[in-house]
Protein backbone atom coordinates (compact mmCIF):
# COMPACT_ATOMS: atom_id res chain seq x y z
CA UNK A 1 0.00 0.00 0.00
CA UNK A 2 1.67 3.40 -0.91
CA UNK A 3 -0.62 5.83 1.36
CA UNK A 4 0.24 9.88 1.44
CA UNK A 5 -1.38 12.33 2.96
CA UNK A 6 -0.78 16.38 2.29
CA UNK A 7 0.03 18.06 5.89
CA UNK A 8 -2.46 19.56 6.90
CA UNK A 9 -0.94 21.81 9.16
CA UNK A 10 -1.91 24.75 8.32
CA UNK A 11 -5.55 24.61 8.66
CA UNK A 12 -4.57 22.94 12.79
CA UNK A 13 -5.69 19.60 12.19
CA UNK A 14 -3.10 16.85 13.17
CA UNK A 15 -2.56 13.92 10.45
CA UNK A 16 -3.96 10.74 11.76
CA UNK A 17 -1.09 8.13 10.17
CA UNK A 18 -2.70 5.19 12.44
CA UNK A 19 -5.88 5.41 10.16
CA UNK A 20 -4.14 4.65 7.09
CA UNK A 21 -2.07 1.40 8.45
CA UNK A 22 -5.50 0.40 10.05
CA UNK A 23 -6.67 0.47 6.29
CA UNK A 24 -3.70 -0.45 4.58
CA UNK A 25 -3.67 -3.50 1.82
CA UNK A 26 -1.54 -5.41 -0.58
CA UNK A 27 -1.74 -2.57 -2.95
CA UNK A 28 -0.23 0.74 -3.10
CA UNK A 29 -2.87 3.52 -2.66
CA UNK A 30 -2.71 7.52 -1.94
CA UNK A 31 -4.66 9.98 -0.09
CA UNK A 32 -4.15 14.02 -0.06
CA UNK A 33 -5.75 16.68 1.92
CA UNK A 34 -7.70 15.83 5.06
CA UNK A 35 -9.31 18.67 4.14
CA UNK A 36 -10.34 16.68 1.12
CA UNK A 37 -13.98 14.64 2.28
CA UNK A 38 -13.84 11.87 2.21
CA UNK A 39 -10.32 11.20 1.31
CA UNK A 40 -9.57 10.22 -2.09
CA UNK A 41 -8.07 6.66 -1.94
CA UNK A 42 -7.09 4.34 -4.44
CA UNK A 43 -4.68 1.46 -5.49
CA UNK A 44 -1.56 3.22 -7.01
CA UNK A 45 1.76 1.83 -8.69
CA UNK A 46 4.74 3.38 -7.56
CA UNK A 47 8.39 3.17 -8.20
CA UNK A 48 11.43 3.75 -6.39
CA UNK A 49 14.62 5.59 -7.85
CA UNK A 50 17.28 7.51 -6.80
CA UNK A 51 15.91 7.83 -3.23
CA UNK A 52 12.61 9.35 -4.36
CA UNK A 53 9.45 7.54 -4.81
CA UNK A 54 7.59 8.07 -8.07
CA UNK A 55 4.00 7.84 -8.65
CA UNK A 56 1.71 9.17 -12.03
CA UNK A 57 -1.66 11.36 -10.65
CA UNK A 58 -4.18 12.65 -12.82
CA UNK A 59 -3.14 16.10 -14.17
CA UNK A 60 -6.42 17.72 -13.07
CA UNK A 61 -7.14 16.27 -9.71
CA UNK A 62 -7.17 17.10 -5.89
CA UNK A 63 -4.37 15.46 -5.42
CA UNK A 64 -2.09 17.42 -7.76
CA UNK A 65 -3.77 20.89 -6.13
CA UNK A 66 -3.39 19.49 -2.43
CA UNK A 67 0.72 19.00 -3.42
CA UNK A 68 0.97 22.38 -5.34
CA UNK A 69 -1.07 24.28 -2.17
CA UNK A 70 0.95 22.02 0.55
CA UNK A 71 3.77 20.04 -0.72
CA UNK A 72 4.91 18.11 2.71
CA UNK A 73 3.43 14.40 2.84
CA UNK A 74 2.98 11.74 5.14
CA UNK A 75 3.19 8.00 3.25
CA UNK A 76 3.20 4.49 4.00
CA UNK A 77 4.18 1.42 1.84
CA UNK A 78 2.47 -1.55 3.30
CA UNK A 79 4.06 -4.54 1.65
CA UNK A 80 3.85 -8.38 2.48
CA UNK A 81 6.58 -9.40 0.94
CA UNK A 82 10.02 -11.16 2.44
CA UNK A 83 12.16 -8.52 4.78
CA UNK A 84 10.76 -4.90 5.48
CA UNK A 85 7.03 -5.08 5.42
CA UNK A 86 6.63 -1.65 5.82
CA UNK A 87 8.35 2.00 5.66
CA UNK A 88 6.87 5.04 6.63
CA UNK A 89 7.76 8.70 6.56
CA UNK A 90 7.43 12.71 5.67
CA UNK A 91 8.53 13.98 2.34
CA UNK A 92 8.18 16.49 0.03
CA UNK A 93 6.19 16.17 -2.84
CA UNK A 94 6.57 18.03 -6.63
CA UNK A 95 5.05 18.08 -10.06
CA UNK A 96 7.53 16.97 -12.96
CA UNK A 97 5.85 17.71 -16.35
CA UNK A 98 8.94 16.10 -17.85
CA UNK A 99 6.12 13.80 -20.21
CA UNK A 100 9.35 11.52 -21.84
CA UNK A 101 9.97 11.10 -18.37
CA UNK A 102 6.67 10.15 -16.85
CA UNK A 103 6.53 7.74 -19.86
CA UNK A 104 9.17 5.85 -19.21
CA UNK A 105 8.77 5.60 -15.27
CA UNK A 106 4.85 4.05 -16.70
CA UNK A 107 6.73 1.60 -18.93
CA UNK A 108 8.90 0.61 -16.38
CA UNK A 109 6.02 0.05 -13.95
CA UNK A 110 4.16 -1.43 -16.33
CA UNK A 111 6.68 -4.11 -16.74
CA UNK A 112 7.10 -4.39 -12.91
CA UNK A 113 3.61 -4.77 -11.92
CA UNK A 114 2.19 -7.01 -14.81
CA UNK A 115 5.35 -8.55 -16.48
CA UNK A 116 5.34 -6.57 -19.24
CA UNK A 117 2.72 -7.81 -21.64
CA UNK A 118 1.04 -5.28 -24.66
CA UNK A 119 -2.45 -4.80 -23.64
CA UNK A 120 -5.14 -2.54 -24.46
CA UNK A 121 -4.90 -1.34 -21.00
CA UNK A 122 -1.06 -0.30 -21.54
CA UNK A 123 -2.03 1.08 -24.85
CA UNK A 124 -5.01 3.09 -22.90
CA UNK A 125 -2.47 4.03 -20.19
CA UNK A 126 0.44 5.44 -22.77
CA UNK A 127 -2.36 7.31 -24.83
CA UNK A 128 -3.38 9.35 -21.39
CA UNK A 129 0.28 10.36 -21.02
CA UNK A 130 0.11 11.77 -24.72
CA UNK A 131 -2.94 13.18 -24.52
CA UNK A 132 -1.61 15.05 -20.85
CA UNK A 133 -4.17 13.70 -18.65
CA UNK A 134 -1.54 12.21 -16.17
CA UNK A 135 1.70 13.69 -14.28
CA UNK A 136 4.65 12.37 -12.57
CA UNK A 137 4.18 12.76 -9.15
CA UNK A 138 8.11 13.07 -6.74
CA UNK A 139 8.12 12.01 -3.59
CA UNK A 140 11.34 12.71 -1.80
CA UNK A 141 11.49 11.26 1.83
CA UNK A 142 12.80 13.55 4.91
CA UNK A 143 12.13 10.68 7.54
CA UNK A 144 11.75 7.06 6.84
CA UNK A 145 10.61 4.29 9.46
CA UNK A 146 10.16 0.87 8.75
CA UNK A 147 8.72 -2.02 10.66
CA UNK A 148 8.81 -6.07 10.24
CA UNK A 149 12.04 -6.24 9.66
Amino acid sequence: MFHSTASSRASGRKNDENDSLRHSRRLRSRSTSEAIKPRPTHPVWYSWEQDQFLLHIPTRSPKRTAIEAQPTVYFTVDDKGPGIFGVRGKARAAIDPDRERLRKVIQDQWDRYTGGSDTEARRVLLGMVERGDLILAILTPRYLATWGL
